[in-house]
């Protein structure tokens, strides 16, 4: 066994420089938007969004997806993802005072910085199993 099989001090990415570049910019964008969110729990700016027609898409469109994969973990994720916008409906529909609705909008920034640190983490266990010793 020579010195350099011992150290195993080179590393290489197992994967296509194109798809690696696409990886850090996943990555530097969710840090991004994550450093936003925190910053805006921090300071307790939670804006209350209206109900657009964006919402009853977005409703519309996790409720698809919730029907049509298999895959339990991607089912949680439609589930999570359509809470947001069930509740800003009920809420709306409700005509519930500004508090809830504030109440609700605290609560969904959390959502959301969930699913940023979970495009983070997938970003770092990405590059942590297409990287190799040589």
């Amino acid at each position: 066994m020579s010195y350099r099989q011992r150290r195993r001090s080179d590393l290489a990415l197992d994967s296509d420089w194109l798809l690696a570049a696409g990886m850090v910019s996943w990555f530097l964008i969710c840090s991004m938007f994550m450093a936003g969110t925190v910053f805006n729990i921090l300071h307790r700016n939670w804006p209350v969004k209206s109900v657009g027609w964006y919402t009853w898409i977005f409703r519309g469109e996790s409720g698809w997806f919730f029907l049509n994969v298999k895959e339990r973990h991607v089912r949680f994720l439609c589930i999570v993802a359509a809470v947001g916008p069930a509740s800003r409906i009920l809420l709306w529909a409700l005509k519930a005072g500004i508090d809830t609705q504030q109440a609700n909008a605290a609560f969904l920034k959390l959502i959301e910085l969930m699913f940023e640190i979970g495009g983070c983490s997938y970003a770092i266990w990405w590059f942590w199993s297409k990287i190799t010793y040589v």
